[in-house]
């Protein structure tokens, strides 16, 4: 909508004054198993509860996703598969991709699926470190599609100021363009999982004396420091 004329705009204000806004979260790369279940779910709930709404989740037919149950107990929340797109033609008020988009296609579709497109950026891990990738060639890659992706969304979501602050060092979005949105505690309305320990627990005694360090298996995380910290304890 950044291109689009006056026209245009005034229609498409219009429509969202008569049936309201419509929103579709793209879910196509989410885990049934990641770190971001309740944060998803927690996000969703949060626009379904919002007045004057209309949601939709776009989901993956290639990837197996156990939300099914959870997505279910989002009263108005529409679940759209991803070989339906081309059929229904229906193009929402803002579409919000909530992971990395892997190619400039995608980028492009989204585009076709709403008037505004909204990208989550969680971090510039990988934009910032070539040591994740393969070799320069394709950190080179990376860096050029997140410059393009950025550079032609509407907004830019960012969990923390942090995040959002590296993002405007690097010129990859405007501050206009920019907002910082955090993930929130709220989460009663996620996955109900039953608490249970995890398997390896069982190989150790009552008595040992532990650490637990809680992260995702990535570089940028307090894996390391734990470890520095384990080795200062035992000395």
């Amino acid at each position: 909508e950044q291109t689009a004329g006056p026209l245009s705009r005034a229609l498409n204000v219009a429509r969202r004054a008569l049936t309201g806004l419509t929103v579709t979260v793209d879910l196509r790369d989410a885990h049934d198993d990641g770190p971001d279940q309740d944060s998803i779910l927690a996000l969703l709930n949060a626009l379904a509860g919002t007045d004057g709404v209309r949601l939709a989740a776009l989901v993956s037919d290639r990837r197996h996703l156990d939300f099914a149950s959870a997505l279910a107990d989002i009263e108005g929340l529409t679940v759209r598969h991803e070989a339906d797109i081309d059929r229904t033609g229906e193009r929402a008020d803002i579409v919000h991709r909530l992971h990395s988009v892997p190619s400039i296609e995608q980028m492009r579709q989204l585009a076709s699926l709403g008037e505004r497109v909204v990208l989550t950026l969680a971090n510039l891990c990988g934009y910032q470190n070539p040591s994740y990738f393969q070799d320069f060639q394709a950190w080179e890659a990376h860096r050029a599609l997140t410059r393009q992706v950025t550079g032609l969304a509407d907004r830019v979501v960012f969990f923390s100021e942090s995040a959002r602050a590296d993002a405007l060092a690097e010129g990859l979005v405007p501050p206009s363009r920019a907002r910082t949105v955090r993930a929130g505690v709220d989460h009663d309305a996620g996955l109900r999982a039953v608490a249970k320990p995890p398997g390896s627990a069982r190989q150790l005694s009552g008595e040992v004396e532990t650490i637990l360090c809680l992260e995702p298996s990535f570089r940028h995380t307090n894996r390391i420091f734990a470890l520095r910290l384990l080795e200062q304890l035992q000395l």
